[in-house]
């Protein structure tokens, strides 16, 4: 049925999610209006990619939440859980490429469908569907999109003849395919056309012209792509202007916005932008309309006067077509404003990190993101020439600096991440002339891919465009080639994972002993004394040497003296990556824990690595890769796994610590809940490590997020309710990190958290989860540690401290 205000009243009780969209929302009330209406099944499929309509796009991504949504549906609403009446469909589809997509539907609504009919599940039955019958349909239903592509865009022709024919003004309205809803555009197209503009969506003009490349941002959504080509086509034309509609909590857009208005007003051109939420009320936008119309009325007047004197004349429009695909024609030049105009140029030069510049030893900055595992980097890029400095932690100043440069509508680490180094750029510590900036870039669908984008525009708004951003990646088509600048040497990348597997041994070390110290201040003076060692051993360690490292870590710890060990609740620590390992950013969550008399458990980083190199793998069954991507990208779990299988050992065969699991033991727990195909952000990762926490003996879990931070949504706070049903003694709060946030609110959910997992653990529920060994030989006080130990545990005890060098 049509969206009212009462679709969001009816939904609001399996939202998992107070900060994601309005339209996600609506999305619950949707389905139990159509639950109500007793269908055989809802068909609400995933959709990672689009089809790709822009050839020069990096890719052609989904908003995560329209990725990924369907799935936080069924985890949350009631009505479609195991043994509901209506059966809820929500696979993911490879819609973006036709063969793979005739493969999916068969397996779907023929092969799976049989399958739920023998099985009992489902009221769908019928005959057998044949592969050609979805073959046929599947091109019928292609050809109909490109029909109805194809009518819209000659439909936007004809309005565009219509404006011309009657000197009138257009309005590119542009937003997503959701604010065709009249209960979240609250009637915005009616109020702009009642100021007597026509109205344009942008997908009607869009495909009038292409962007000029490069543009600032990473063009890989689908509609921002479009979104672009309509700004770059306004700014062509004196009878249009565009004006965007933003949704609260929509952090893709708080990209698009930007290079929006950049593509505008680099022609002259006004930008405006509208945000909707839940409330309809329109005074807002009614000022903004009539701000707008002002404007225009005197650029009106003014191209009118000039037209008049002979000033300004009709221009040959370049690269415009029409809707058949012939080019546009200049217009008779009759005396009247002119149709076309010359549209300057936005597109935005990368400066390169070339050889030259290293040769003379640039300093380059890199932010901060995992304390532990960053300073052992920092040391490895020094003694590869490169005069890197590791930013230092994030503080207030960084924060300020970050909502100074960066939209504030953004997630909070991308305004961490800019506001690092701009805080830095901006210090007077460096010569400008002669500084660099490193950033990370995966080429994923999260807005990390780009940070690179806001620190660019930061340097140039700041002043500085001439400094240099140079992107750490191994993904390609990313266009971020840096002579100057290459870590992809054997050797390098070797000791680089050497750095990253031992940063998550020692966190591991560190947090499960530190709790249960005898004296005070005992383990972090081990863990700097180690660290120090480790830093240079590791620029020059050999296999053997690495291994012998680790083992001498892990006696160390081992052997350092701790109180009533493992008698206080664990609680593990998971979340979006930045916010999960900074201590500033989550505001010291792990000192909290402890301070709040419980033991900290935070999954390693070298599973996030892992994790990006499963996704061809995992993605197969539902949405077809490449067999050769499946190789390398096995080939290289397998060798990051063969290098961290001997830390393995070691942690199995000590008494305090924990071997990792692999990377598939992860998957196959999250495939338990939702799709691995569920990839962006931290994707999947993010439910398995919650699972594996729980399923080890850590069953209480603060899930970090950034407000706003879209992926999350799903794998994060859409799936708590799912594991509460499958772990009874599971303890999960999340809390949403942000530069307005309350840190006493999140303090104080914590605090709640905690007083649940000590009433839990004082009540021995999850006994069996309840880590115990009663051979411990550092268990108490005293010089045999309050126990008699034998001869043999003794001299192993004195042998461990002997090596580790601890007194």
């Amino acid at each position: 049925d049509q969206t009212n205000g009462k679709t969001y009243e009816a939904g609001i009780e399996s939202m998992p999610s107070e900060s994601v969209c309005y339209p996600a929302k609506l999305s619950h009330g949707h389905i139990m209006n159509l639950i109500a209406k007793d269908p055989d099944f809802i068909w609400m499929p995933c959709i990672r990619w689009e089809r790709q309509e822009d050839p020069g796009a990096t890719n052609h991504y989904n908003c995560p939440i329209v990725m990924s949504y369907p799935q936080a549906l069924e985890l949350n609403v009631d009505e479609l859980g195991h043994g509901t009446k209506v059966e809820f469909l929500d696979p993911f589809i490879p819609y973006d490429k036709k063969g793979e997509l005739k493969r999916r539907l068969y397996e779907l609504v023929s092969e799976q469908r049989e399958r739920d009919a023998a099985e009992g599940r489902g009221r769908v039955r019928g005959p057998h569907i044949t592969r050609a019958e979805v073959d046929e349909a599947v091109n019928y239903a292609w050809q109909a999109d490109i029909d109805f592509h194809d009518a819209m865009h000659r439909k936007g022709d004809e309005a565009l003849r219509w404006i011309e024919e009657n000197h009138g003004h257009g309005i590119v309205l542009a937003g997503r395919p959701y604010h065709n809803d009249p209960e979240i555009n609250h009637a915005i197209p009616e109020l702009v056309h009642s100021f007597g503009f026509a109205v344009l969506t942008e997908d009607s003009v869009a495909h009038k012209m292409l962007p000029e490349r490069p543009i600032r941002v990473v063009d890989q959504w689908m509609f921002h792509s479009r979104l672009y080509r309509a700004a770059r086509f306004v700014a062509s034309r004196n009878d249009l202007d565009l004006i965007q509609l933003f949704s609260f909590g929509c952090g893709l857009d708080a990209l698009t916005t930007d290079q929006v208005q950049e593509i505008l007003e680099a022609s002259g051109k006004i930008y405006t932008m509208l945000k909707v939420d839940q409330v309809s009320n329109l005074g807002a936008a009614r000022i903004r309309i009539r701000s707008l119309m002002a404007a225009l009325k005197e650029q009106k007047e003014e191209l009118e006067a000039r037209a008049a004197a002979g000033e300004v004349h009709e221009i040959e429009p370049a690269g415009v077509r029409c809707a058949d695909g012939t080019p546009e024609r200049k217009r008779a030049d009759d005396g009247d404003v002119p149709v076309y105009r010359e549209a300057a140029s936005s597109a935005f030069k990368k400066v390169r990190y070339t050889k030259e510049m290293q040769a003379e030893g640039y300093t380059i900055l890199a932010p901060q993101m995992s304390p532990i595992h960053f300073e052992l980097i920092e040391e490895l890029l020094r003694n590869e020439g490169y005069n890197a400095v590791l930013l230092p932690s994030v503080d207030q100043g960084a924060v300020d600096m970050g909502l100074k440069y960066v939209n504030n509508d953004i997630c909070y680490p991308s305004i961490l991440v800019t506001g690092q180094i701009m805080e830095a750029v901006l210090s007077g510590k460096y010569d400008l002339t002669r500084t660099a900036v490193l950033i990370t870039q995966t080429g994923g669908g999260c807005r990390a891919t780009n940070y690179i984008a806001l620190i660019r525009k930061a340097l140039k708004d700041s002043g500085h465009p001439e400094v240099p951003v140079i992107s750490l990646t191994a993904a390609s088509g990313l266009d971020e080639d840096n002579p100057g600048f290459n870590v992809f040497k054997p050797s390098l990348l070797i000791k680089a994972l050497y750095a990253l597997l031992y940063g998550d041994l020692i966190m591991q070390l560190l947090y499960r002993v530190r709790p249960y110290e005898t004296r005070p201040g005992s383990a972090d003076e081990l863990y700097e004394r180690w660290m120090a060692q480790t830093k240079s051993v590791l620029l020059h360690a050999s296999r053997s040497s690495f291994y012998k490292l680790c083992q001498q870590t892990i006696d160390a710890f081992e052997a350092l003296p701790l109180t009533n060990d493992r008698s206080k609740p664990r609680v593990g620590v998971v979340g979006e990556i930045l916010v999960k390992f900074h201590p500033t950013a989550n505001n010291q969550v792990v000192r909290v824990i402890e301070q709040e008399g419980c033991e900290a458990n935070v999954p390693g980083l070298v599973d996030f690595f892992l994790f990006g190199m499963t996704n061809a793998i995992n993605m197969k069954e539902e949405l077809g890769t490449k067999a050769t991507s499946r190789f390398t990208h096995k080939a290289g779990i397998k060798l990051i796994e063969g290098f961290r299988e001997p830390i393995n050992q070691m942690l199995q065969k000590s008494s305090r610590f924990e071997p990792y699991p692999s990377v598939f033991e992860l998957a196959e727990k999250a495939g338990q809940i939702l799709s691995l195909c569920n990839t962006m952000g931290e994707g999947w990762l993010l439910t398995a490590e919650m699972c594996d926490l729980i399923e080890t003996g850590t069953p209480n879990i603060v899930c970090c997020s950034p407000f706003a931070c879209l992926p999350n949504h799903v794998v994060g706070k859409a799936v708590i309710k799912r594991l509460r049903e499958m772990h009874p003694e599971s303890n999960i709060v999340a809390v949403d990190y942000d530069p307005g946030a309350s840190e006493v609110n999140q303090l104080n959910r914590i605090k709640l958290m905690i007083s649940v997992a000590k009433e839990n653990y004082r009540n021995a529920r999850g006994e069996d989860f309840k880590l115990v060994n009663d051979d411990d030989p550092t268990v108490g006080g005293g010089e045999d540690y309050g126990i008699p130990l034998s001869d043999e545990q003794r001299a192993r005890l004195e042998d461990i401290r002997a090596r580790a060098a601890v007194d």
